[in-house]
């Protein structure tokens, strides 16, 4: 048996945006919303305080902020990719889940926040 949890918990910082779309694309969402999204995305902008004085401002090439409200929707979309891999890997039979005692449901994997935990083992 295999229990692993992975913590992803610098993920919100190294969030390709070109990856975002593309899942986007694949789960149907329409071309419009996924320009609003780039478009938040790309207009952040950060400055850095050195010793009290602020820097000049400078754009983000990737990552999505913590503590944006918008930013664990966006990274539930990002982690759908996992989500599929591992769905196709139980299905091939590459990885297989561990069955609920007295129940048809078995389960290979959970996500929480940035955090998921793999459940079963290989064959």
């Amino acid at each position: 048996m295999l229990l692993f949890k992975a913590d992803f918990n610098k993920a919100f910082d190294t969030v390709n945006w070109e990856y975002l779309d593309h899942v986007q694309m694949q789960m149907g969402f329409g071309q419009r919303w996924r320009g609003w999204i780039q478009g938040c995305l790309r207009s952040s902008r950060a400055s850095i305080l050195v010793n009290g004085s602020p820097t000049n401002e400078f754009e983000f090439g990737r990552g999505i902020r913590q503590g944006d409200p918008l930013s664990p929707f966006l990274f539930i979309i990002a982690m759908e990719g996992l989500n599929i891999a591992m769905k196709e890997a139980t299905g091939k039979g590459i990885f297989k889940g561990k069955k609920i005692p007295n129940s048809a449901l078995c389960v290979s994997h959970l996500f929480y926040a940035d955090d998921a935990l793999f459940v079963g083992g290989m064959e």
